[in-house]
């Protein structure tokens, strides 16, 4: 009896544990969806490719990844202000010194 319930314990242990990592992901993959439509919704596409087509006027689209490096992965430390619509980070990108907004 006591080694049944050391089981159900141990089984009970794991659901567990499998839940605490696996939500996060979930919440992180929803999120990441529904940025995505929100996107596709609001022209986001179009606004893409005439940034694009205009990008000899000063344009430059930089990638998720660049962004993250030059705010060091959003770091508290590079905050310059919060409002609204975002966060305001400080970064480095092409050796210039700019001001990122993370909504």
């Amino acid at each position: 009896m006591l080694q049944k319930k050391r089981i159900d314990a141990g089984i009970v242990a794991l659901l567990f544990l499998g839940m605490v990592i696996y939500m996060p992901r979930a919440k992180r993959n929803l999120i990441t969806k529904v940025k995505e439509k929100y996107f596709e919704q609001h022209g986001g596409w179009i606004l893409l490719e005439k940034i694009k087509l205009n990008q000899g006027f000063g344009f430059t689209i930089f990638t998720k990844q660049q962004v993250e490096q030059a705010t060091n992965n959003f770091d508290n430390t590079n905050i310059l202000g919060q409002g609204g619509h975002g966060t305001v980070y400080r970064g480095t990108l092409r050796d210039e010194t700019v001001a990122i907004k993370k909504c």
